[in-house]
Formats: structure tokens, C-alpha cells, sequence
């Protein structure tokens, strides 16, 4: 028999294991913390978690949940960047915490994505756009924008998150 909390799992042999829920709980509730000492920052973690919660009742809310999520990344990239820019997409070339370039184009692509698609960001283009917004896409802006935000926020705190450091 398992037995479960939030952060980690008991095996059989009464071994702890680390759960993925854990880690990202973890990362969340310490890159919240730490942004709390930044007044719009903070506010658009609040944001975030209150759009997120309307996901499920509120029709289009879609398009409002990611664009709060990319605002939230974008004020994450232009305090961390070291160009001065003030856009995500010129921002995020300031921020050298990533191993390869592929994670940081990633991160344009995001943003490329919420300034194209049509009213989420700026008016769009609509010929861009492939299909209509979903609940799916929403959950995987707050995904990528929660994971993204902590990475570039604070790029050595991996070690105390896995340790429940918070």
C-alpha cells in the first residue's frame, strides 16, 4: 500500500520518493515567495492564479489567461535581463542562464504566438491562426509560463526546490 502527500510518495518499504506534483508545487510556491518583494510582479502572479481559476467557468477566458501568463514572463525576463530591453522577445536575449538556444527560442516562440494570435496579446494576424482557443491551451500557457519564470527568476534554485527549501 502507498501512501501519499502532496510532496512525496511512501513506497511498500516505507522509502520517501519525490512526486512530479512535489516539484512543481515546490517550484511554484518558491518562485511566488520570492516574487512577492515585487509589487507588479507579485500582482501578476495574483492575476495569474485568479484567471487560472476561472478557466473552468468563464467562457474565452482562454485568451485572458495567456496573456496575463506572458505578462507575468515578460516583467520575470526584463528584471532579470541584463539589455535593458523591455519587451519578452528582446528581453529574454539579456537572461543567459540557458544551455543552448533552443530553450530561449522556445521562449520567443511563446511570445511570438500571443502577439500573433488574434486579440490576446495585440490584435494579431488572423490568417495565423490555426483553430479556435481551448481550456488545453490555456493550462499549457500557465504551464510554460510557471516553468520559464522560475527558470529565468532564479536559475540556481534547483537544488533547494528538490530539497523543499521554500
Amino acid at each position: 500500500m502507498k501512501e501519499r502527500n502532496l510532496r512525496y510518495s511512501i513506497s511498500d518499504n516505507c522509502e520517501f520518493q519525490l512526486s512530479i506534483q512535489g516539484i512543481l508545487v515546490s517550484l511554484y510556491t518558491k518562485l511566488r515567495t520570492a516574487l512577492s518583494s515585487n509589487t507588479n510582479l507579485e500582482q501578476a502572479v495574483k492575476e495569474l492564479e485568479a484567471s487560472a481559476s476561472r478557466l473552468g467557468d468563464v467562457v474565452d477566458e482562454e485568451r485572458n489567461c495567456i496573456r496575463i501568463a506572458t505578462n507575468l514572463l515578460e516583467g520575470i525576463a526584463c528584471s532579470r535581463t541584463t539589455n535593458n530591453q523591455n519587451t519578452l522577445g528582446k528581453a529574454i536575449d539579456g537572461c543567459n542562464v540557458f544551455p543552448h538556444e533552443a530553450l530561449r527560442t522556445c521562449v520567443k516562440n511563446f511570445y511570438k504566438f500571443a502577439s500573433d494570435y488574434p486579440n490576446i496579446r495585440h490584435a494579431g494576424n488572423p490568417a495565423s491562426k490555426v483553430r479556435e482557443l481551448k481550456k488545453d491551451d490555456a493550462l499549457l500557457a500557465v504551464a510554460v509560463t510557471l516553468a520559464f519564470s522560475s527558470y529565468v527568476f532564479d536559475n540556481d534554485s534547483g537544488h533547494s526546490i528538490l530539497q523543499g527549501e521554500l
